[in-house]
């Protein structure tokens, strides 16, 4: 599968409130939402699905890769390396939620 590479040159990722959405085939790098959460991607009371993501170089204050409040969400065949969080969560932080990860990756 061919990726699509996104750098967002130290700017916020994706958001998804009060919604649905699927994510495929894509390469995120070098996002940031300092003083906020989900640095790439950042949902809250909706649905997302990503497959054959990858993120590298992202940060915010909670889940610097990926953020998930009061929603649902499913992970598969992704990668998440080199991402900061601040203050908790590092890669990926879910609260309120359910997640699920398949055949994932994530260091950081």
């Amino acid at each position: 599968m061919q990726l699509a590479t996104i750098d967002c040159g130290g700017r916020p990722g994706f958001t998804v409130e009060n919604g649905n959405v699927e994510i495929a085939g894509v390469i995120v790098n070098s996002l940031q939402r300092p003083g906020g959460n989900g640095g790439a991607f950042y949902t809250r009371y909706a649905s997302i699905a990503l497959q054959d993501v990858k993120v590298t170089n992202s940060g915010a204050d909670k889940g610097a890769a990926f953020y998930l409040e009061n929603g649902s969400g499913t992970i598969a065949r992704s990668y998440f390396t080199s991402n900061t969080a601040t203050t908790t969560g590092g890669g990926i932080y879910v609260t309120g939620s359910q997640l699920d990860l398949i055949e994932s990756n994530m260091t950081g």
